[in-house]
């Protein structure tokens, strides 16, 4: 049997809201985002800082609304998918 391994540090990892890490929820209130309404949240790493990934765009990732907010000094992207 094969072993597959892989590289999460370049993962793009995505949660709904109640499932985010407490962390990331605490983050988000520190910096005063609203997170009313929103749905998904994915956090994107450096490596695809220049790239135009079109599923976490709308209208497939958000039905209404996606912010982004960049997680510095990190360099990882915040992406949040809220629906109204």
């Amino acid at each position: 049997m094969t072993t597959i391994s892989f590289d999460l540090g370049s993962a793009i990892c995505i949660w709904d809201w109640d499932h985010m890490p407490t962390e990331l929820k605490e983050w988000i209130g520190e910096l005063e985002i609203d997170p009313c309404d929103c749905d998904w949240i994915a956090v994107v790493p450096p490596e695809y800082k220049d790239q135009y990934i079109s599923w976490l765009d709308e209208p497939y990732f958000g039905c209404c609304v996606v912010k982004t907010c960049e997680l510095s000094p990190m360099g990882y992207t915040l992406v949040m998918r809220y629906h109204a």
